[in-house]
């Protein structure tokens, strides 16, 4: 069903949607970011919904969906999916699965393979009205129930209104403490796991600094960590490392993008030094702690992947 829905749903679509759509990633989402405050558009509400998935009205979301699916047999098996029961496991006495609490009223279960699909159609409104029928002519990209609204200074605060007011309407809720606006030259954004940020450049002229995030940051050294310590010595090297390699790979698959250079490098680094650690720990060395494997040696004879120290960029066309 979520094949033959795409193509027909994805006509409607506007183009600063990213998410749950071919060939349409994060990295294009930042570029629309990028060339919105390259036009002066520094004020940013960096929004956060509520629960969306879970509190999408079934009613308002057919409707829309209604709008281009005209079989009454598809509509009808679309709201018998909204309304199916979730069943959970059971938190205590043991074993199994709890029953359903009855049909649901409300949201689409997350993890099933249509529910972005019509999460995205539910919103596709709300990208036409802020990108295309706002006088103010502001940006916003969304990527799934995450987004932001880009516009000139001292516009953010009508603009911000203005969203609580349509979400309201459409039974959403803005999660207040999550929810900012802010002037990207005086504070950054995090957006996708990357942190956003206006600095100045060696010619004086500023742009805006993407870079992992360091919660991103963090997350992977947590994860590296988690494989190379005391509890994980007992496990042959030729496991060890390709475990760890294709985590490296999938990190720097997703953050090598735009201003990543130095991070990028920080990181080599520290997966160097860890592994030499727990090489150092697992041969049982007493001392010559930097000498006994080199950086060399790790990625020549051990295979370890070796982090890439420059990143290319080309703007969006």
């Amino acid at each position: 069903m979520a094949i033959v829905l795409m193509p027909i749903l994805e006509a409607d679509s506007h183009a600063n949607s990213y998410a749950y759509r071919p060939k349409r990633g994060a990295h294009r989402a930042m570029d629309a970011i990028k060339e919105g405050l390259l036009e002066g558009r520094v004020e940013v509400i960096d929004a956060d919904l509520s629960g969306y998935f879970d509190s999408i009205p079934h009613r308002r979301l057919l409707r829309v969906v209604a709008k281009r699916v005209s079989d009454g047999a598809i509509l009808k098996l679309i709201r018998g999916w909204l309304r199916a029961p979730i069943v959970e496991p059971k938190k205590q006495g043991g074993g199994g699965s709890g029953n359903g609490s009855g049909a649901n009223l409300r949201g689409t279960p997350q993890g099933g393979v249509i529910s972005p699909l019509l999460a995205n159609a539910y919103l596709n409104r709300l990208d036409w009205e802020v990108n295309e029928r706002c006088e103010l002519e502001p940006v916003m990209v969304r990527y799934a129930d995450d987004f932001v609204i880009l516009c000139r200074p001292g516009e953010g605060k009508g603009l911000l209104d203005r969203l609580k007011r349509w979400l309201d309407r459409h039974e959403l809720v803005l999660n207040e403490k999550k929810t900012r606006l802010v002037d990207i030259r005086q504070e950054g954004i995090k957006f996708l796991g990357f942190a956003l940020t206006w600095r100045k450049g060696r010619r004086k002229w500023h742009y805006p600094h993407v870079e992992p995030h360091p919660k991103s940051l963090k997350k992977l050294r947590d994860g590296i960590r988690e494989k190379l310590n005391r509890s994980t010595l007992w496990r042959p090297v030729e496991e060890a490392i390709p475990e760890l390699n294709r985590k490296l790979k999938g990190w720097t698959g997703y953050f090598q993008y735009g201003n990543s250079t130095q991070v990028m490098s920080e990181v080599g680094e520290y997966v160097r030094e860890k592994l030499m650690r727990w090489l150092w720990r697992k041969h049982g060395c007493q001392s010559a702690l930097w000498s006994t494997h080199s950086p060399e040696e790790l990625h020549e004879r051990l295979g370890l992947f070796r982090m890439p120290c420059r990143v290319s960029w080309k703007p969006r066309r």
